[in-house]
């Protein structure tokens, strides 16, 4: 968890730096997601799919933790 952890750091740092990076912002759910933080990580990943709405992996994440979620 401590590297997850490490990463979410990094990835928020650098979205607010550049914060029309979708990419970040994938990066940023998908730690969010490992971390098993499933709040944090629906909201970064719909703001990479808000960024770039081709972001095919984004969209599968998201997806998916939406489903999960619900259930």
């Amino acid at each position: 968890m401590g590297e997850y952890s490490k990463a979410i750091k990094h990835f928020e740092k650098m979205s607010a730096i550049q914060p029309n990076q979708a990419s970040l912002f994938y990066h940023l759910g998908y730690a969010y997601y490992m971390a098993h933080d499933i709040e944090n990580a629906k909201k970064a990943l719909r703001k990479a799919i808000d960024l770039n709405p081709a972001d095919q992996r984004s969209k599968a994440l998201y997806s998916r933790l939406t489903e999960t979620s619900e259930i």
